[in-house]
């Protein structure tokens, strides 16, 4: 259910009665099948640390046009499993996410375990966090994503390929062959 990761600093609204914004520090996430993933949170002002914070609660600078939970989640949690990776080949790297039209930066990746749809290969999804420009902090599956290395890629964000699905067939059991 809950997972930790190396913390990262942001900002947290609605954790109190009269909707304050306070500066934080995000170290851990919970995730429950079914639902948006939540994060724990250890705010600066006063070092109260609060639990089970959605997604859309959280945000890194000024957000003029916030986006509904759904935009920033297409998905639910696949499973309460879920581990915490980060890889190092994305990190800071510049990332389109292809249906908001918007940039961010990588942050991690979460891998949900023991459910149907992560073991089945077509409906295979990692949720990976991207810190949005528009200040808002998102979830979302490889499929909507396009990663940016200067020394490496080259995107064209007006002529994004129709890549194929992964197919069951394309990872056989070599025992079975």
């Amino acid at each position: 259910m809950n997972v930790n990761f190396q913390h990262f600093y942001a900002n947290v609204q609605g954790v109190d009665e009269d909707n304050n914004v306070y500066p934080c520090i995000v170290h851990a996430a919970r995730s429950r099948a079914g639902k948006i993933m939540t994060f724990h949170v250890h705010l600066e002002n006063n070092g109260a640390h609060y639990s089970l914070v959605p997604l859309h609660k959280l945000f890194h600078s000024q957000v003029d046009n916030p986006l509904k939970p759904n935009e920033l989640q297409p998905w639910d949690c696949f499973s309460d499993e879920v581990e915490a990776i980060k890889y190092s080949y994305f990190e800071f790297k510049k990332v389109y996410v292809i249906p908001l039209k918007m940039w961010g930066e990588y942050i991690l990746t979460f891998d949900w375990l023991n459910n149907s749809y992560s073991d089945y290969t077509i409906e295979f999804k990692q949720g990976h966090l991207i810190k949005l420009k528009n200040g808002q902090f998102g979830i979302f599956p490889n499929n909507f994503l396009l990663f940016h290395d200067k020394t490496y890629t080259k995107i064209d964000t007006n002529n994004i390929p129709k890549l194929k699905r992964q197919d069951p067939e394309d990872y056989p059991s070599v025992e079975n062959l």
